[in-house]
């Protein structure tokens, strides 16, 4: 766990809603930075939404390999049928996510797209150097949460991330995976430090490693003169619990 002890020193606050799909951000970041690279969505867009809110001038490029116009209606549509013929509830949970989707797509600050990110040679997908392409910004926020496909989409050469301010990353599976982790936490940390770390409870630990972990890193350079010093414990004061039913894990170092 020592590998992703935090530094702590930096004002953080928390966009999101008050479980999994809310994160611990830095301020500093978001003062900085005039846009915000999402992947990975799922019919939650309250941390971009929160992110817009922050600037007006501000914007989201978003993606999902999943929700599209049609899976979105095919999903309430099957529940309407269940409502019909088998006598349940009306299908409130499909309602907002229908309308969750049409509030992303229709937002003239959210530029939504639908496809897998994956890795830079994977020609059936779209890569981190393809986000970049379609933003014109130069001081930007990373957020991913691909559930796996972190890894092939920062398998790269570390360089490309050169436009990113802050990276808010949650890791999957990473027990079994623990070399690919190491490897690329320990690449990114060569520009940026790790400032938050948040075990997400949704998931179990094995061999006394969490399974999935959320990291929020900043650029070095942009906290040069900041008091900061190694964490005590984790999570954040200002973190929750992914699942609310379950205490939060802690972790003392």
């Amino acid at each position: 766990m020592d590998e992703v002890r935090p530094i702590v020193g930096v004002s953080m606050l928390r966009l999101g809603r008050n479980f999994d799909g809310g994160y611990v951000v830095p301020k500093l970041a978001l003062i900085e930075c005039d846009a915000l690279i999402s992947l990975g969505y799922g019919y939650d867009s309250s941390f971009e939404r929160e992110f817009l809110k922050l600037n007006r001038k501000k914007s989201v490029n978003l993606y999902d390999s999943h929700v599209n116009l049609q899976s979105s209606i095919k999903r309430l549509f099957l529940d309407l049928l269940s409502v019909i013929f088998r006598g349940r509830g009306f299908p409130i949970f499909r309602s907002k996510q229908f309308l969750e989707y049409l509030f992303v797509v229709f937002n003239q600050r959210i530029n939504y797209k639908n496809g897998k990110i994956g890795h830079i040679n994977d020609s059936k997908c779209l890569n981190l150097i393809d986000t970049l392409k379609a933003s014109a910004y130069k001081k930007i926020i990373l957020k991913m949460d691909i559930e796996g496909s972190e890894y092939e989409s920062l398998d790269l050469d570390l360089h490309y991330l050169g436009r990113f301010q802050c990276l808010i990353i949650e890791f999957h599976d990473i027990e079994s995976r623990i070399d690919e982790f190491l490897t690329i936490t320990n690449n990114i940390k060569k520009d940026f430090t790790l400032i938050n770390t948040h075990i997400n409870n949704f998931a179990p630990i094995v061999n006394g490693i969490p399974q999935v972990i959320e990291l929020c890193f900043i650029r070095s350079s942009l906290i040069a003169n900041n008091s900061i010093k190694r964490a005590e414990s984790i999570p954040h004061p200002n973190d929750l619990p992914c699942d609310p039913s379950k205490p939060e894990i802690i972790y003392q170092y």
